[in-house]
């Protein structure tokens, strides 16, 4: 008797376990048809994160590091009972694991498609480079030297008067942002309608620094609509990662976009802070791609650094050579391969097309004074 009410619940939770099982198949169909998820994009999923947005906004918290530790508790639990059930539990073993793996892809299937529905749709609908009209085939090694030296000499000017605390590092902190936030994008808005939308209150991550080891500097969190931003990398590169995170909230999924957007954001910013960090970090992304087309032309910019820009240079090398390790490489891995999966298939390499656009952007700019050469 008591083996067939086991099978019986064997049998429903077989049944709550095809539920999420069949909408994550559903989901990856419809990726076949991006119109479909597109529509899903814009009707479901960016309402409701901007909703949660607003909502978790006032949890005086960090909801995303409140999950993960909730989530941790309740796989430790699940293996607690699981160990007792196989030990102590009556019946048959391999019914008691059966169950207990149902459960797992059950839980594990809500919060897939969660995130599926809630945020991976959007990596299915059109790219801001689309929606903003802006086509780049690459960059010539003569157009990267150009931007190189462009932004070398607006860090060189900035750096000298940026405030900075007593061991000459920049001094900014998370809550220095607050202020520049809310109107950040609004010169981008103005010039790129398509990134009309909300900008939330981002909030630092409790552990940052472990943050540092896998490598991340900020996260937009589906499941509570907001961005986290990890407060232990250096200060001069929070302005640029707060840029970049909200770039996420307003739809903006590819991470190279996300990156020319912050650098962008930042340029475009009247806090001298925020243009040096959009300048300092532009500078790496060029310096880097001009490194595989010219290391001459990149190892002769290096030497032209003020004092104060090469002690930001040198101190951001050493802070991230210090975080890695196994971690970071996992990390690294993972992350390169969940890109590849949604739509980004130069996996971390995508991060490297954000020059692309930067070029294409300051040579169609009034603003710079220096007129790239423009493409034949």
């Amino acid at each position: 008797m008591q083996l067939k009410r086991k099978k019986r619940r064997l049998g429903g939770y077989l049944a709550a376990a095809f539920l999420p099982a069949a909408l994550i198949a559903v989901f990856y169909l419809l990726a076949e048809h991006t119109s479909v998820l597109s529509r899903v994009q814009r009707q479901f999923s960016r309402p409701v994160l901007d909703a949660m947005g607003r909502a978790f906004s006032s949890v005086p918290f960090s909801f995303m590091e409140f999950y993960i530790v909730l989530v941790c508790a309740a796989v430790l639990l699940f293996l607690v009972r699981l160990v007792r059930r196989l030990i102590l539990g009556p019946g048959p073993r391999l019914l008691t694991l059966l169950k207990y793996f149902l459960v797992l892809v059950c839980a594990a299937g809500v919060i897939w498609n969660g995130y599926c529905w809630l945020w991976n749709a959007g990596y299915y609908d059109d790219s801001f480079a689309e929606q903003a009209e802006l086509k780049t085939d690459g960059a010539y090694p003569e157009e990267l030297e150009r931007a190189s030296r462009l932004f070398l000499a607006k860090a060189n000017r900035l750096a000298p008067l940026v405030p900075r605390d007593g061991e000459g590092n920049v001094a900014f902190t998370l809550d220095d942002a607050m202020d520049v936030c809310p109107g950040l994008y609004d010169p981008l808005t103005e010039e790129f309608p398509c990134l009309a939308g909300q900008t939330t209150r981002p909030k630092g991550v409790h552990f940052s620094s472990l943050m540092s080891r896998t490598g991340f500097t900020g996260i937009f969190f589906p499941f509570s609509g907001e961005t986290y931003i990890n407060t232990h990398q250096p200060a001069w590169s929070i302005p640029n990662t707060v840029a970049h995170e909200i770039a996420h909230q307003r739809g903006v999924h590819l991470e190279a976009e996300c990156n020319f957007l912050g650098i962008a954001a930042c340029l475009e910013s009247d806090d001298i802070r925020f243009q040096y960090s959009g300048y300092l970090c532009g500078l790496i992304h060029l310096t880097n791609a001009l490194n595989s087309a010219d290391p001459e032309a990149r190892a002769a910019i290096l030497k032209d650094f003020c004092p104060e820009l090469e002690a930001d240079w040198n101190y951001n090398s050493r802070y991230w050579r210090e975080m890695e390790g196994t971690v970071s490489k996992v990390s690294d891995k993972v992350y390169d391969a969940f890109l590849k999966v949604n739509t980004q298939p130069s996996g971390l390499k995508s991060y490297g097309e954000c020059v692309d656009l930067l070029i294409l952007w300051m040579q169609e700019s009034s603003r710079s004074p220096v007129r790239l050469p423009k493409r034949i």
